[in-house]
């Protein structure tokens, strides 16, 4: 939850229209505090765009995968072109990102998953 708060505080800082963003959260196990926590931090920044959270089991959708520490929540990812109807998703993991999230609006993908080649680490 920790990365996911760098990500989020970051996001509502660095982002010149959250009111174009539309950010959906796969929960796996997720606690209604942490649900609250995470729309009060949004809000608490600024931010105007639509959130959902979309809760899953994961254990119960990927068991038959090799877990990563007995967790399968990472598994997830897999399920965003069946519950999330857009043309275009970015996937963001819980990793603290500093930039204006929608420089990418005008990149043009052209394949099915697109990724960056390369960054920065600080």
């Amino acid at each position: 939850m920790e990365g996911l708060g760098a990500t989020l505080a970051s996001l509502g800082r660095n982002c010149q229209n959250s009111g174009k963003l539309d950010l959906h959260f796969l929960c796996a196990e997720l606690l209604k505090k942490d649900k609250f926590n995470i729309w009060h931090l949004l809000h608490e920044d600024g931010f105007e765009g639509r959130i959902q959270f979309i809760d899953f089991n994961a254990k119960q959708t990927f068991g038959k995968l090799r877990s990563l520490h007995g967790d399968w929540t990472t598994y997830g990812r897999l399920l965003i072109p069946e519950i999330i109807r857009s043309n275009i998703v970015l996937y963001l993991d819980s990793d603290h990102i500093e930039t204006d999230i929608l420089q990418f609006a005008d990149i043009e993908f052209t394949t099915t998953l697109s990724a960056v080649k390369e960054g920065t680490v600080h």
